[in-house]
């Protein structure tokens, strides 16, 4: 006949689970305390316990020999005090024995709230675990009449060191083999059945069973611990999340683990040797079967599950909170923040945080998590660049390099610059200063010889239709072109001549030489390209004259050339002090208003098409000073 103590917890006796989880409810722990319930007469009172569990509660009594058991004990008191024939000293001996044990109950129940509170300094053990639905130290706070009561409610909660000694209780009787599995599903990354079978050369029905199995070896074993009720019974693991939850969102992976583990709260148990997987991720997929079934003292905060799935993408010190704001974040701010990257190259932290209206703080956060990284200053730029068949046509700043390098050939990063400048005209994004250009130029492998960058690759950059026009004005005119040549090249194509200007304006690859000069970005021309092109500007002189007279109207007669019959500007150096807003009339209707700004009258492209304007015709502006009116004519 086995032999055991009455000290020993009732697990001993492998009762079935009816009657064990019974006998737990009743706070049965141990054999002695189930010796004296029998002597009591209290085991049938006792809720779930019938004939047959009785009958297997004496059964398993009688199948062991029980040492220095209560029972035991007390039978030899019985002898003893039957030896004593004086009444009264049974009782003061009785009395004796009653005041020691007593008093080392209370000093027990001391010692143990001792415990409990050490561990709560140290990190091992949270104030907040749950105890028969309230907090341990709102327990230790009360005074306990009963101090054998209280003495098991401190057992239970010392019932474990650490995690992975729960863990191990948890997962017992499962192979390697089957954890695996289960981690695989129930893990960081999370597999399908079908990405699990694979594999292991088993069918998505099996990887099922098997998780199935699992799942329920758990549940069972954590029922048995703690009967559904909310005893301390995994204390450890309640306090590894209650430590999360409290780090609140600036908590990271690395922060939390390291934390569990230089308290002693994980421990160091040994699941099972053959297995070889992270004991956090084992941790956080059992967490996930206790939360899936409503055992909410287990649910994993939501802070760590962002900490944990940052550390899976492989940033482990990050904190939980930029992933919350990520995920969280509207759609229109995260379109704005990557749109400045598709423009820019790059995303300057300061502009975008004052654009999106969030503390520069948690705008780096956030860009840190879109996967950008800080090179100078304030700019971030990606970790890592897209790949040429991943552009869309919203990246801007890509179609710009490559363009360049395609119609312009290598360049200097000033010179990209200048370029980049003139693609992204339209917006009011920042364009990155020459170090962070290089920067950019380096990641996404581009090649640099002389300090001439280039795309040494295949590359298929398509022209807009100005673009288009303009390289074909080169191929006809010469390395440089003057402005009148561009704008006769417009005023031939199917393009209006305002697309002249938007074109030169956005372009990256023609750059303005001179005054009304422009070529290809990078190019080098020579004196005498420069003088054809100049000598192109005067073909057609303007041969102005400015005749004042008493009346106070000022006469402005001079001959047109391309550039003020495309764009209805009259440019002259030697244009009187006219400055300011004046009404056009033409044929004695009135045509709009023009401005004069320094040397310039603008707006009279409106007037030109109305008296059907040629190249070389001669006009006359009578500016009337009185009643700030202009009438234009053509005169011979």
């Amino acid at each position: 006949m086995k032999t055991i103590s009455s000290l020993d917890p009732i697990d001993i006796l492998d009762f079935s689970i009816r009657t064990y989880n019974a006998l737990r409810r009743a706070m049965i722990q141990t054999v002695g305390d189930l010796i004296n319930a029998e002597k009591k007469g209290e085991i049938r009172s006792i809720r779930n316990i019938g004939e047959k569990a009785y009958n297997e509660i004496i059964g398993r009594i009688n199948d062991y020999q029980i040492v220095d058991s209560d029972i035991n004990n007390e039978s030899a008191e019985i002898i003893i005090m039957d030896s004593i024939s004086d009444e009264e000293d049974k009782a003061a001996i009785g009395f004796e024995k009653f005041k020691i044990y007593h008093d080392a109950i209370i000093e027990l129940a001391e010692w143990q709230k001792d415990q409990i509170q050490k561990q709560i300094a140290v990190g091992t053990l949270h104030k907040s675990v749950q105890f028969l639905g309230e907090p341990i130290a709102d327990i230790l706070e009360k005074t306990e009449v009963d101090q054998i009561w209280a003495t098991k409610m401190y057992s239970k909660i010392l019932d474990t060191t650490c995690v992975t000694e729960e863990l191990t209780y948890l997962l017992n009787g499962i192979t390697a083999r089957n954890l695996n599995i289960f981690l695989q599903y129930y893990g960081f990354t999370q597999h399908t059945l079908e990405e699990i079978s694979i594999p292991f050369e088993i069918t998505r029905e099996r990887v099922r069973q098997i998780l199935d199995n699992v799942r329920r070896n758990i549940l069972s074993r954590f029922r048995q611990k703690s009967d559904v009720i909310p005893y301390a019974s995994f204390s450890r693991i309640q306090s590894a999340l209650l430590l999360a939850d409290q780090l609140g969102d600036e908590i990271t992976y690395n922060q939390w683990v390291s934390l569990i583990t230089q308290s002693g709260l994980l421990g160091s148990w040994i699941i099972n040797s053959n297995l070889s997987t992270d004991t956090i991720e084992l941790f956080f997929a059992i967490c996930m079967v206790l939360s899936d079934a409503k055992f909410h003292v287990c649910k994993i905060p939501e802070n760590l599950k962002y900490a944990c799935e940052l550390a899976v993408s492989g940033k482990p010190d990050i904190p939980a909170k930029t992933l919350i704001i990520e995920k969280t974040l509207d759609k229109r701010l995260k379109k704005a923040i990557l749109r400045h990257s598709c423009f820019s190259g790059g995303i300057n932290s300061k502009w975008i945080s004052h654009e999106i209206n969030i503390p520069l703080g948690e705008t780096i956060d956030i860009l840190e998590i879109l996967g950008f990284y800080n090179v100078i200053n304030d700019w971030f730029i990606e970790k890592e660049p897209r790949k040429i068949n991943s552009l869309s046509k919203n990246h801007t700043f890509e179609h710009t390099l490559r363009k360049m390098t395609q119609y312009c050939g290598p360049l200097k990063i000033d010179s990209i610059i200048s370029g980049l400048r003139h693609a992204v005209s339209r917006t009011e994004y920042p364009v990155p200063p020459p170090s962070v250009i290089q920067r950019i130029l380096e990641d996404k492998g581009y090649t640099c010889e002389e300090d001439l960058w280039y795309w040494d690759g295949e590359i298929d950059e398509q022209l807009n239709e100005g673009e288009k026009v303009i390289l074909k004005c080169f191929e006809e005119n010469g390395s440089i072109v003057h402005h009148s040549e561009l704008a006769q090249a417009f005023i031939d194509s199917d393009l209006s001549f305002a697309a002249l200007h938007a074109t030169l304006n956005r372009t990256p690859i023609i750059e303005k030489y001179d005054y009304a000069l422009y070529k290809l970005r990078g190019l080098n021309v020579t004196y005498e390209e420069i003088q054809r092109a100049k000598n192109e500007g005067d073909r057609i002189p303007i041969d102005l004259e400015i005749v004042p007279d008493k009346a106070g109207i000022i006469k402005i007669i001079g001959c047109l050339g391309i550039l003020p019959i495309g764009t209805g500007v009259f440019f002259t150096e030697s244009l009187p002090n006219l400055v300011g807003e004046w009404q056009c009339v033409v044929r004695d209707k009135q045509c709009g208003n023009i401005t004069v700004v320094d040397n310039e009258i603008k707006g009279l492209l409106d007037a030109f098409e109305s008296l059907h304007c040629e190249v070389g015709d001669r006009v006359s502006m009578s500016f009337n000073t009185w009643d700030r009116k202009v009438s234009i004519e053509k005169v011979s």
